[in-house]
């Protein structure tokens, strides 16, 4: 069995864009998990490292954890149950898709759709208006899509729409994970 870890973390310094995440999360989904980013955690068992792969700033990359640690509070982690050809699949997706553009556009239309929800009370939920497909990513879904294709699920979430909190409670529900942080 390989190693796949898909985490979920907040910056160890005070940034607008975490705050707002954090904060969105707790006011529209009662989150009490104060976290505003996914990755996904592979490990090199010849390097004896492991490397993040993040949808972050302004485009896909790869990281090493040492260094996603000095910045980042790491605060959940689910481990999956995986095999090595599937875990190396999922790791040469990633290769693949590495330097797409974060979707930027797309984010402002999740404030969009933010600002209806308060605006009416949480009467009104609309989807994204700036949605793009995969054309862009976020963290969120970069790892929604990979997760899905790889491994065959349905995504019942609106991944131009969704925030982190309601893909956190995805991941800790589906079957073959455990959370290990």
């Amino acid at each position: 069995m390989a190693r796949l870890v898909i985490g979920f973390s907040r910056t160890k310094k005070w940034k607008p864009f975490s705050a707002l995440i954090i904060w969105w999360d707790q006011v529209r989904h009662k989150s009490d998990v104060r976290i505003s980013h996914a990755y996904g955690r592979f490990t090199s068992t010849s390097w004896k490292r492991d490397f993040i792969y993040q949808a972050a700033g302004v485009r896909t990359h790869f990281m090493g954890a040492t260094r996603f640690d000095s910045i980042n509070e790491s605060v959940e982690e689910y481990e999956f149950e995986l095999t090595d050809e599937v875990v190396q699949n999922i790791g040469r997706t990633c290769v693949d898709r590495e330097g797409k553009s974060y979707g930027i556009k797309q984010v402002f239309g999740q404030v969009f759709v933010g600002l209806v929800w308060l605006i009416t009370f949480g009467r009104v939920d609309k989807k994204n208006p700036w949605s793009d497909g995969d054309a862009q990513t976020t963290c969120i879904e970069e790892w929604g899509r990979i997760l899905c294709n790889e491994l065959k699920l349905e995504m019942p979430l609106d991944l131009d729409t969704v925030s982190v909190k309601p893909f956190r409670d995805w991941i800790a529900g589906l079957p073959m994970v455990k959370r290990i942080k």
